[in-house]
């Protein structure tokens, strides 16, 4: 356990979990290494940051192609590496790498509630970015999507306007390039 600018972890504290935790994991069939953070800036309420995520390792001895490390992970959602930061923007990533390839992503996501009386705006905005690299057959993409939205709305009435943009492309075997842009 570790604890950093703030008083040292407590174990005897059953009620609250350190912000840090190591998982080392040797069986017959494998080895796995596993390092969580849910870490707090400042520690008693994380206005500053509010950082999540987890590393994970493996190596399977009857399968020697079988390794992996993932800092954070793209699917599900809650396995990536998060962070709130300044109670304004919500930033993610991941890194997943393994004998087939490489894949990482990243992205921020801006929002806020505005109230004017009876009327009420919601705004967001956001970038996604994405990329893989596949070892057998050799092949690159990636992608980025950039977007927002307003919502303004008066009682049980509101009207939603959002615009989104992407870009993504594949090489080299197919090669396609492919993008879009819409308003709703």
């Amino acid at each position: 356990q570790a604890s950093i600018l703030s008083n040292p972890a407590n174990l005897d504290d059953i009620d609250k979990d350190p912000p840090f935790s190591v998982l080392l994991a040797f069986s017959r069939a494998s080895i796995e290494v596993g390092v969580g953070i849910n870490y707090n800036l400042p520690a008693d309420n994380g206005e500053i940051m509010k950082l999540k995520g987890a590393l994970e390792m493996a190596y399977f001895f009857n399968n020697s192609s079988g390794w992996y490390v993932n800092i954070g992970r793209d699917l599900p959602e809650d396995k990536r590496i998060s962070a709130r930061l300044f109670t304004i923007f919500d930033v993610y990533g991941f890194l997943m790498i393994s004998a087939l390839g490489i894949s990482a992503g990243s992205g921020v996501v801006w929002g806020t509630r505005l109230s004017f009386g009876p009327i009420r705006v919601d705004l967001e905005a956001f970038l996604h970015t994405r990329g893989q690299i596949s070892f057998n057959p050799t092949q690159l993409s990636g992608s980025i999507e950039l977007g927002g939205k307003i919502k303004v709305g008066v009682k049980w009435f509101s009207v939603t306007v959002g615009v989104n943009a992407f870009l993504m492309a594949t090489a080299p075997c197919p090669l396609i390039v492919s993008g879009g842009f819409r308003v709703s």
